[in-house]
């Protein structure tokens, strides 16, 4: 299984929380460049005959890159191959303006704030590392809110 993020730091989350479940030879992940990059790399995916997922965040960014991976690919093919991070499907773009999240609402929030000087990416980063080192462990409520990104995974 590949799994597409939208960026950096939805890639060493993901890894992160792979890894610590023994999990991370099951998904290969690719990091985009930003959200409105993940159509190039789907595009590759396609044309290579490869399985993959999405991984989009639940925010207008994310909502665009759905409606443009619907809309210029085939719609209910790529609707099975997005994930978003609150384990839901889009229903309009006032809930994504209402209820916004992203990977970084999904990990240890005390991990964040350990690390204010830093961009999101290298704080992730950190966690990835922490974690393969095993000097940090996750906890039990960002396992359980990843618990539905690896269901929809099929891992």
């Amino acid at each position: 299984m590949n799994l597409i993020t939208e960026g950096m730091s939805d890639y060493y989350y993901v890894k992160a929380v792979l890894n610590y479940l023994s999990l991370e030879d099951k998904v290969y992940v690719l990091p985009s460049v930003g959200a409105p990059n993940v159509n190039r790399l789907v595009s590759i995916m396609i044309g290579w005959g490869c399985d993959f997922k999405v991984l989009l965040d639940f925010d207008r960014e994310g909502w665009r890159e759905y409606k443009k991976l619907t809309k210029h690919l085939d719609a209910e093919y790529m609707r099975d191959k997005i994930i978003f991070v609150n384990s839901k499907n889009f229903t309009s773009q006032s809930e994504v303006n209402d209820n916004p999240m992203t990977i970084e609402d999904i990990i240890d929030e005390d991990l964040v704030n350990d690390y204010p000087e830093l961009d999101k990416t290298l704080i992730a980063k950190r966690l990835y590392e922490a974690v393969n080192e095993s000097t940090y462990k996750l906890s039990d409520s960002t396992k359980e809110k990843f618990k539905g990104i690896l269901e929809q995974l099929d891992v």
